[in-house]
């Protein structure tokens, strides 16, 4: 084989620089994207955050009264069939939990996703919570059938507190508290999965941190900040992570060394 002009060794490493910045110019977007957690309120979670869409009230009330043909006019005009109010509960979860089967049939003819989730609550669990008794009950049933069909499945925050139920426990809390306390780290895994929220309270803005702070492991602390779990979060009363942990010698230098001041 001939040797390459001089120049072109140059040229054809300057082409192949470019192809490369253009290559990783173009998948920048989707490796930025899959780093990103599906729940930022729960790092740990399996269940898709809810995503705001936020459309006019109008449309929000039309879906809910039935009204198929404002619906449509809506959807026509550029409206997103995913829209959503202002907490992101969307037009397909009001349309399943006020029982408005046309416009279900018009918001799945028109590609709604039908696993958008609320609060971790899959399509399913909410059409199941709105199922009636009676003459009605059959069309309730169908409407499950109908969004199977389509492709919509239980969240794994619905399996996690299915499997919760089958515990018999006299409250969530106090369950979640007792796996902290025993360091089992399995049930307590089960308590996450079924958690949207890692700093949702249990009661007067005592998150499941401060509760770990008094009663949990070192590994159960280090996994609850792991997932998300705001080390400095104060109760309703002002009562700091640290707090809890005053008589805990060994849950403080845990919180310490995790970031967590002694402020209250």
């Amino acid at each position: 084989m001939p040797p390459l002009p001089a120049g072109s060794i140059k040229d054809l490493t300057s082409c192949t620089s470019r192809f490369i910045v253009a290559v990783l110019l173009a998948i920048l977007p989707f490796l930025s994207r899959a780093e990103e957690p599906i729940n930022k309120l729960n790092l740990c979670s399996k269940t898709r955050q809810n995503v705001v869409i936020q459309v006019d009230s109008s449309v929000v009330k039309a879906v809910a009264t039935g009204d198929v043909e404002r619906v449509r006019a809506a959807l026509a005009s550029g409206t997103s069939p995913n829209s959503t109010n202002s907490d992101g509960f969307s037009l397909l979860h009001t349309a399943l939990t006020e029982n408005q089967d046309a416009v279900l049939d018009l918001l799945l003819k028109s590609g709604v996703d039908v696993n958008q989730p609320f609060m971790g609550a899959s399509t399913l669990t909410l059409a199941r919570a709105s199922t009636r008794f009676g003459p009605a009950q059959r069309s309730d049933e169908m409407r499950l059938e109908q969004l199977t069909k389509a492709g919509a499945v239980l969240t794994d925050f619905d399996e996690a507190f299915n499997a919760l139920l089958q515990l018999n426990l006299k409250s969530n809390a106090i369950g979640f508290i007792d796996a902290m306390m025993r360091g089992d780290m399995s049930r307590l895994e089960l308590f996450v999965r079924a958690t949207y929220d890692i700093n949702a309270p249990f009661k007067d803005g005592a998150s499941p941190l401060h509760a770990a702070a008094a009663f949990g492991t070192p590994e159960v602390i280090r996994y609850l900040v792991r997932c998300g779990a705001s080390v400095n979060a104060k109760t309703s009363r002002g009562r700091s992570v640290m707090w809890f942990s005053k008589t805990r010698p060994d849950a403080a230098a845990v919180l310490r060394e995790l970031g967590a001041t002694e402020k209250d």
